[in-house]
């Protein structure tokens, strides 16, 4: 649903950016991926308004996300054990 609501501009921004629209029409149905693909999101968009410190925030976000939810992140994969090695 969160993706979604990413996607198609319902929340408080509207999402004018093709190529993040296409990278959330991608199915990826795992909430852990979408909150640090979300955080990735909102770096780009930070990066552009010139907001350091927050384009700081997400990356730490994203960071801990991907150390935290490993686990959870790669049950979606085809395989398992090459996107646990991508992650890190």
């Amino acid at each position: 649903v969160q993706a979604k609501e990413m996607a198609s501009g319902s929340g408080s921004r509207v999402n004018k950016d093709a190529e993040s629209l296409l990278r959330y029409s991608l199915p990826i149905n795992n909430k852990e991926v979408r909150k640090v693909q979300a955080n990735i999101e909102e770096i780009r968009t930070s990066i552009a308004s010139k907001r350091t410190s927050a384009a700081l925030d997400f990356l730490s976000k994203a960071q801990k996300g991907l150390k935290s939810d490993t686990e959870k992140m790669t049950k979606s994969c085809r395989d398992p054990a090459a996107c646990k090695t991508i992650i890190g």
